[in-house]
């Protein structure tokens, strides 16, 4: 059996998309009640960002 490139290129472990889809779900139930749907949107995205960078207390800035 020849697969196409593309499949090779695009393929996932499912246990990270189940884990992604989770994520998702869980912030969806969380959302119960939202007004906006664009609000929900911004939560998903937020919600796969990096956390940001600690300051020491010997930070200038």
């Amino acid at each position: 059996m020849v697969s196409s490139p593309t499949v090779i290129l695009t393929k996932v472990s499912l246990g990270l998309v189940e884990g992604l889809n989770n994520k998702i779900r869980v912030l969806q139930r969380r959302a119960y009640g939202y007004r906006d749907e664009e609000y929900l949107k911004l939560k998903i995205i937020a919600a796969f960002l990096p956390p940001l960078p600690k300051f020491t207390k010997n930070d200038p800035h």
